[in-house]
């Protein structure tokens, strides 16, 4: 089981939220502080920023592994993971989701044929704990708020950008998610 226990800080001026992580190898104090417009000082990483790192290093670690597994070789891999976020839910304004759409975008430069890249990250988004869209979740409908597809289809207008996987060539993919672990739940 992962697990991570913090502390809330009362004290202005100091990072609002603090835990002590541990690893295989040893442990870090990790601090978070809200944006200014919620309420923070803006001094370390927000949680959804901290959300956004968890998904975009599990994607990427993923990929990285199921690539190794299917001997595809990687040059470069880089992840992004952005969501749009809605705070007035948060601040009671609203009835709308907080997270309207979590999107990953893989950059990946390998001589491997585009079909093998397609097939490595098809196989992430299946297997990535913090990725994957048929994961069970506290909340309703699965995080997907009102008029969103079910997981696996796309939004009008949305979904691959750029010219995709390219043999040889660095290539760039996008994958929408609706549904996922670390930000559903809210």
């Amino acid at each position: 089981m992962n697990r991570v226990e913090g502390s809330w800080s009362l004290v202005d001026g100091q990072s609002q939220f603090v835990a002590v992580v541990g690893f295989d190898k040893g442990e870090v104090l990790v601090e978070a502080d809200q944006p200014l417009p919620q309420g923070g000082g803006g001094n370390r990483p927000g949680p959804v920023q901290y959300c956004l790192f968890g998904l975009a290093s599990c994607f990427a670690a993923t990929y990285a592994s199921n690539a190794a597994m299917m001997g595809v070789e990687l040059k470069k891999l880089r992840v992004a993971a952005e969501a749009d976020v809605n705070f007035s839910r948060t601040f009671g304004l609203s009835d709308e989701p907080i997270i309207e759409e979590v999107r990953i975008t893989v950059d990946v430069d390998s001589d491997a044929p585009q079909e093998e890249l397609r097939r490595v990250e098809e196989m992430a988004a299946q297997r990535c704990p913090g990725a994957a869209e048929d994961h069970p979740a506290p909340g309703g409908n699965g995080g997907r708020g009102r008029d969103r597809p079910p997981p696996g289809e796309r939004s009008p207008g949305r979904g691959q950008r750029g010219s995709g996987h390219t043999t040889g060539m660095s290539g760039r993919t996008q994958r929408n998610l609706r549904a996922h672990h670390c930000v559903r739940a809210w």
